[in-house]
C-alpha cells in the first residue's frame, strides 16, 4: 500500500473567501509545500464566512476561478465542502471534516501572518489549536511586543515559512476593478479572463 492509500500524507488546509485568489495566496501554498515537504495542499473557499459581512462573488464563481488558478498543479486540490455547507465556515468543522476522510494524516494550516495572530479568538480556537499538527505561516519578523501576542501553546506548533508576502490583496484587486484599473500580474491570466468574461467587482 503506497502512502496515499494509508492515509499517512501531509496536508496543507488553505482556506478564505478568495474573492478573487490572487498569486500570493498561491505563492504562500507553494511555500508551504515546498518547505513543509506536503503530500498536497487542498484549497477550501469558504461558502459563508462568519466573520465577514459581504462576499463580492457568489461560491461558484470563487470556486471556478480557484480551479482556474489551480489546473496543471496535481498537488494542489479544490474542495467544495465549505461551499457546500449551508452553516457558516468555521474552521474547526472544516478541519473535522478532513480528520474523518484522512485520520491518520498529520494536518497543516496555511496562513498569513495576521490571520495566524487571530486564531486565539476563533470559534472553538482550543479544539482548533488542538487538532491541527502544524501552522504553516506566512513569515514576518517580529517584535518582542509580537511574540508576546502569541500563546505558546500556538508558537510550538508553528512553522514560519521562508516566505515574505508582498502588499497584494483581494480587497485592492476588487476596488481595481471596480475603478477601471488593470489587474494583469495580481491575479493568474486565467483568473483575469474569467473576471472581465463574467463581469465580477464592476458594481
Amino acid at each position: 500500500m503506497d502512502k496515499l492509500d494509508s492515509n499517512k500524507i501531509s496536508i496543507g488546509l488553505c482556506g478564505g473567501t478568495f474573492d478573487p485568489v490572487h498569486i500570493m495566496h498561491l505563492e504562500l501554498a507553494e511555500a508551504a509545500y515546498n518547505y513543509a515537504k506536503l503530500d498536497k495542499v487542498i484549497f477550501v473557499p469558504a461558502g459563508i464566512p462568519p466573520h465577514k459581512h459581504t462576499v463580492c462573488a457568489q461560491p461558484i464563481h470563487r470556486y471556478n476561478m480557484l480551479a482556474l488558478a489551480l489546473k496543471g498543479k496535481d498537488y494542489f486540490e479544490l474542495s467544495k465542502y465549505e461551499i457546500e455547507n449551508c452553516e457558516p465556515s468555521y474552521t474547526v468543522n472544516t478541519i473535522k471534516h478532513f480528520r474523518e476522510i484522512y485520520p491518520s494524516a498529520s494536518i497543516g494550516l496555511i496562513l498569513g501572518y495576521d490571520t495566524f495572530l487571530d486564531v486565539v479568538n476563533w470559534y472553538h480556537a482550543e479544539e482548533v489549536i488542538e487538532m491541527v499538527d502544524k501552522f504553516l505561516v506566512a513569515s514576518r519578523t517580529l517584535s518582542n511586543n509580537e511574540n508576546k501576542k502569541i500563546s505558546p501553546i500556538l508558537l510550538n506548533k508553528t512553522i514560519f515559512l521562508p516566505f515574505q508576502p508582498r502588499d497584494i490583496s483581494s480587497h485592492e484587486i476588487r476596488a481595481l476593478i471596480k475603478n477601471g484599473k488593470a489587474i494583469t500580474g495580481l491575479v493568474p491570466p486565467e483568473v483575469e479572463r474569467y473576471i472581465y468574461e463574467n463581469g465580477l467587482y464592476r458594481d
